[in-house]
């Protein structure tokens, strides 16, 4: 209850008059510890699969190679060509690999990464579903293309960050350094390039391009160890706890999903942890079920 205590000052209502670095300290609400005994932080896991099917479980210790054998089958996996590979980490999970060419990727909960196991002499290619961070090694004769829901990036060398989920009705590409150019998937349109401490934020309805000014460090903290919000909604930092943590959820009120929030949850924390701050820092009550969380007011 302590370490919630310190951590939940930093976590306040958007709009709360209430400096983030000098906050009144709130009481703590205890959670017994028996009610979220399934519901655990996310660990290092991925699932690594070749276009004929067959796969292998990867965790921690597991890296990746040439020379891994795949015992498992599966006939449904969606890749076209027998040199290419398909990463999935499923909720609960994240990986880092390191492609051939020395990039780096970090993958966040339920995010797929499709590559080739060896790059072509021209140019360097893959597609990634849900959020990933990368950290292009540069190479000036060969860029690399990055695509995501209908949208293509263009780099060199630089670090960004993509998150392209099925419930996030945008593709949002933050860049962080270096420089980075952004078009539509299959178009020969003009590119819109973005300078580090921007965003990118591609409409999947409508095909629409928009630029934002934002804090890379927020959008990035997820690699760091820390959920941060910046005026995010209850209902997206649920989105988001419940692929790391994997659970259900739902609110007895829909206003309650609408209320927004700045400040930051460590990510490696247990659970109760997490909710503790969130009560603490705002009206809102938890019951916890199984592996379904409901969000209410308080009684």
């Amino acid at each position: 209850a302590s370490a919630a205590l310190l951590i939940c000052s930093s976590l306040w209502y958007l709009g709360r008059d209430v400096s983030l670095s000098e906050p009144a300290a709130p009481t703590a609400v205890a959670v017994p510890d028996n009610t979220t005994s399934i519901i655990r932080p996310g660990i290092t896991k991925a699932v690594l699969w070749q276009s004929s099917g067959s796969s292998m479980q990867l965790g921690a210790n597991d890296p990746i190679t040439s020379g891994n054998k795949f015992p498992a089958t599966r006939q449904d996996i969606c890749l076209t060509s027998p040199e290419e590979l398909c990463l999935e980490v499923p909720r609960g999970g994240e990986f880092k690999i390191i492609l051939e060419d020395s990039t780096e990727v970090w993958l966040n909960s339920e995010s797929t990464l499709r590559y080739p196991e060896t790059f072509s002499p021209g140019e360097r290619r893959v597609e990634i579903t849900g959020e990933a961070y990368f950290a292009i090694h540069r190479e000036e004769d060969r860029p690399f293309y990055v695509e995501s829901n209908g949208m293509e990036i263009k780099v060199y060398g630089t670090t960004f960050n993509v998150r392209s989920y099925a419930d996030d009705d945008n593709t949002y590409t933050t860049l962080e350094t270096g420089s980075i150019s952004l078009k539509k998937l299959g178009q020969k349109s003009a590119e819109i390039h973005l300078s580090p401490g921007h965003q990118a934020i591609f409409n999947k309805n409508d095909s629409t391009l928009t630029m934002a000014t934002v804090n890379p460090e927020v959008i990035t903290g997820w690699r760091h160890g820390r959920f941060v919000f910046e005026g995010q909604s209850l209902r997206s930092i649920m989105q988001d706890l419940a692929r790391w943590y994997d659970f259900k959820f739902e609110f007895t009120d829909p206003a309650i999903a609408s209320t927004k929030f700045n400040g930051n949850i460590p990510r490696y924390a247990d659970f109760n942890t997490a909710i503790t701050i969130l009560e603490n820092c705002g009206d809102i009550s938890f019951s916890i079920t199984g592996n379904k969380v409901t969000i209410s007011h308080p009684q």
